[in-house]
């Protein structure tokens, strides 16, 4: 279980990563916005996270609303779902450049923090730990595999010149000094007797 929960997020990066780079052309024809709306355990409304494509950038935001009278509350709990997606045309020429932008804003209506960058970093962001995870393995197999080759455990490296049969520093049984596999079948075990 150890081993398949980072390899499990791992596997989610990339399909996040993958992700991302099929909206980036898309990016530059149409909006498209993911809403995810928080509440308390009460049923009030806590925050809005968005996640817009636009023009080749990738935007996050998250918006606290203030919310300080109870008909208000009421009537942001009947009309907020807890999620939306939505896609709309693009409003005018595609003339903008591909931004990075942090910043906050603060007003009457509420609070909020957001984070824009351009789609190809999300990307490579994302696909940073698959990648790492990915070369490391490479690079461990490479390394056993020499290891075996030239007489080394091919666990730990140790040097089994002087000690064939078992590792003495791991305990391994190295794989050329197991005896070799029987090919022989139950019929031809049993005609020899």
């Amino acid at each position: 279980m150890r081993r398949r929960l980072p390899l499990f997020a791992v596997a989610l990066l990339l399909v996040a990563s993958l992700v991302v780079l099929a909206y980036w052309p898309l990016s530059h024809w149409r909006i498209d916005e993911f809403q995810a709306m928080a509440r308390s355990r009460s049923g009030e409304f806590l925050c809005i996270f968005d996640i817009e494509s636009e023009r080749g950038v990738l935007g996050t935001e998250v918006y606290f609303p203030r919310i300080d009278t109870p008909q208000l509350a009421a009537r942001v709990r009947a009309v907020a779902p807890n999620w939306r997606y939505q896609t709309s045309p693009l409003p005018g020429p595609n003339i903008y450049p591909v931004s990075w932008g942090i910043g906050t804003r603060s007003d009457v209506k509420g609070y909020s923090a957001g984070v824009a960058v351009p789609h190809w970093f999300a990307a490579a962001l994302l696909a940073a730990p698959a990648t790492f995870r990915l070369i490391v393995h490479l690079r461990a197999g490479r390394r056993r595999a020499r290891f075996a080759r030239d007489g080394g455990c091919p666990i730990c490296g140790y040097d089994l010149r002087a000690s064939p049969d078992r590792c003495p520093e791991c305990g391994a049984v190295p794989s050329s000094s197991l005896p070799p596999a029987s090919h022989e079948t139950p019929a031809t075990a049993l005609a020899g007797l």
